[in-house]
């Protein structure tokens, strides 16, 4: 016959049991480094423009550093010698479009007078190509 009036086994104990002290802070610190990455990328995503325009800002300043530089070793201020490499770089710009902006112009007005026909030819390759039947006066 089996006694049942015997105890329990007890418990068992160990780390599955319960838990160590460090849990608690480790799972608060990862969740803080989540909630860190996600604000870091939220300001990153916002200030993305501002941060190109600082870069380009950046790029543009090293840029004229040497002239500067060279102007300064010249004897000429600081401040002088900036003003007149950033009107230089002004004019040049300005020069650059008004010689190639009205290339651009006059090539895109030949690109919309030829867009018909360039559009009937690959209308007629398709067609001949692929067997299909579409009208490029329809298209156009």
């Amino acid at each position: 016959m089996t006694d049942k009036t015997a105890s329990a086994p007890p418990p068992p104990s160990g780390w599955w049991q319960q838990p160590p002290r460090w849990l608690g802070r480790g799972v608060v610190l990862v969740l803080a480094m989540v909630a860190a990455f996600q604000v870091v990328l939220w300001l990153f995503h916002g200030l993305s423009t501002l941060l190109g325009i600082v870069f380009l800002a950046w790029l543009f300043a090293i840029s004229m550093e040497s002239v500067v530089n060279r102007l300064e070793r010249r004897g000429w201020r600081r401040g002088l010698a900036t003003g007149l490499v950033m009107l230089v770089l002004a004019l040049v710009v300005v020069g650059f479009t008004a010689a190639f902006g009205a290339l651009l112009v006059d090539q895109l007005v030949q690109l919309f007078h030829a867009l018909p026909e360039v559009v009937a030819h690959v209308v007629s390759w398709v067609n001949r190509s692929f067997g299909t039947n579409f009208d490029p006066h329809h298209i156009v």
